[in-house]
């Protein structure tokens, strides 16, 4: 379950909207579109986009997938 909000940092570490442009970034670099990368990924449009813009950030599960899928490690898409 990803969490919704309203704050750049949480705990002072992850910049949450310094990560949506990480993934927004490393997502097309990819070549994947946001509907394809959903669809491999089992979760709506609106889930990458909420991650793509920092309104929120995926699960640790789809962490990892996303990963995966657009070949880069977990640590590459968080920004500190």
């Amino acid at each position: 379950m990803a969490g919704n909000f309203n704050n750049d940092k949480i705990n002072n570490g992850l910049d949450v909207a310094e990560t949506g442009k990480r993934i927004g970034n490393l997502i097309d670099k990819s070549g994947l579109n946001d509907k394809d990368l959903a669809e491999k990924m089992k979760v709506s449009v609106q889930a990458i986009n909420k991650w793509r813009h920092g309104h929120s950030i995926p699960d640790i599960e789809n962490l990892y997938l996303l990963s995966r899928i657009i070949g880069v490690s977990v640590d590459e898409l968080l920004a500190e």
